[in-house]
């Protein structure tokens, strides 16, 4: 029909993702005397409605979510049926994710010549609003009787911002309660969780309580402000590993941070639950005291002015047609001067992402154009566990080559040929510029920037 899809009461008007469960649209509720509400609709897969299993988890990630009210969680409005599917109409959030945040807030950092990413300050009140909601949720009750809800997944894909500010929780698809630790967690094809942010008992596969929670609240505290990640995302068995024996890789880097955050993360991301904070408001409480002792301010109003001036071309689409936060890509051009800027997370070149539940679609690729080549001095010690390919002059490639045999040219080009010294003084003739060529640079733990005689190897 035009102007979109009838479902139920709605009107899907584009789909803004798709993943290996749902789809996710942009719709629209309308009513009598012009009323019209924008929101989101969440639609489980047709073929997925059949399944028991699948379906239950949908109905349970329903039930919860309409229980949940507070201004730091994504709304969910209605649940139905329609068409042999169920679907569940939630809050449009019209922002960012805050893994799209701490990809731009990195890249921007660099560009500037400082290491980090997101400021430490607009950082704790953006982790402490989180609070707020965690906290919520975890105190929910129904007749009376504490749920003991657990999210188990608070990942940066799961922490909206709204470009006014907003700070909003989402997806309660996999969240634990008390009362269905009994259900078969194991299911083939059912995620619970992302390796690179669990808990030491999660990844044990332990009974939960919300104290798990606050260590994914500790990794993301650390990710903010350094950009960096505290487990590897390339290697999710060493990640499992890692968190499952309680250790964090390079335990020093967490100085990083301002020392009143350093200490919130090292008792956030406690390995003993009994060494974290007792709950999510205490935790709270602390970001709080950092945000208050920062000179410089952070509230909703800061944070959106913060997230308006990294995505101002993001914020320009929405005006045009509004798109939910989580669906916006995450290598994306940075505007004016800063377009040109090399990128220190993956290739020249980068296609944009669009987040869903269990699968990417990838979007139109933009070109951030040739780089400067920044002192090495300036570069942040931010390690981004992202794959990238490294350009470089063949020149170089030989002197890397020299230092390190195990390189390798990822097209196979080859070296222009040395030519003797002339017995007899000749005028040089200019040589001529060096071919360009890939060179894939793996480490670990993966991420680290390539060192050539002990000092950082370029671009």
């Amino acid at each position: 029909m035009p102007g979109g899809i009838p479902l139920g009461p709605y009107v899907l008007v584009r789909r803004l993702a798709a993943g290996g469960m749902a789809e996710i649209f942009l719709a629209r509720r309308e009513g009598p005397e012009g009323f019209a509400r924008d929101l989101v609709v969440k639609r489980i897969l047709p073929h997925l409605s059949e399944d028991p299993a699948f379906t239950e988890m949908f109905l349970e990630e329903a039930r919860i979510a309409a229980r949940l009210t507070h201004a730091n969680i994504v709304q969910v409005y209605d649940f139905g049926e329609a068409d042999g599917s169920y679907y569940l109409a939630m809050e449009l959030v019209r922002g960012v994710d805050l893994r799209a945040l701490i990809e731009r807030a990195a890249r921007q950092a660099y560009i500037e010549r400082r290491p980090g990413a997101i400021p430490a300050h607009h950082a704790a009140k953006i982790l402490s609003l989180a609070c707020e909601g965690l906290g919520h949720a975890h105190d929910l009750t129904v007749n009376g009787e504490r749920v003991g809800l657990v999210h188990r997944d608070i990942s940066p894909s799961n922490v909206l911002l709204s470009f006014e500010g907003a700070i909003k929780i989402a997806d309660f698809g996999i969240v634990k309660t008390a009362t269905n630790t009994k259900r078969d967690d194991t299911r083939v094809g059912v995620v619970k969780g992302k390796y690179a942010y669990m808990s030491p008992e999660q990844a044990r596969g332990e009974r939960l309580d919300a104290r798990s929670d606050l260590f994914n609240v500790g990794v993301l505290l650390f990710e903010t402000v350094t950009g960096d990640t505290v487990f590897p995302h390339g290697d999710y068995r060493a990640a499992k590993l890692l968190s499952a024996a309680g250790r964090i890789p390079e335990p020093e880097r967490i100085d990083g941070l301002p020392a009143p955050l350093a200490e919130i993360a090292r008792r956030a991301m406690a390995p003993a639950a009994g060494d974290r904070y007792a709950d999510a408001l205490a935790l709270r409480a602390d970001l709080e005291a950092f945000v208050r002792s920062s000179p410089e301010p952070s509230d909703p109003v800061e944070i959106g002015r913060y997230v308006r001036a990294l995505f101002p071309d993001v914020l320009e689409e929405d005006r045009r047609a509004p798109r939910a936060a989580g669906t916006v890509p995450a290598t994306v051009a940075v505007s004016g001067e800063d377009a040109t800027a090399l990128d220190p997370l993956g290739p020249v070149r980068h296609v944009g992402a669009v987040r869903s539940p269990g699968r990417d679609e990838p979007t139109q690729p933009i070109d951030l154009g040739p780089p400067p080549r920044p002192d090495a001095s300036a570069r942040p010690a931010s390690r981004r566990p992202k794959r990238g390919v490294f350009f470089a002059a063949s020149a170089l490639g030989a002197a890397v080559l020299g230092v390190a045999g195990f390189l390798a040219f990822g097209r196979g080009d080859t070296l222009p040929p040395i030519e003797p010294p002339s017995p007899e003084p000749v005028a040089p003739e200019a040589p001529p510029a060096p071919a360009p060529a890939e060179l894939r640079v793996p480490s670990q733990p993966l991420g680290r920037p390539p060192l050539v005689d002990g000092e950082p190897g370029g671009t």
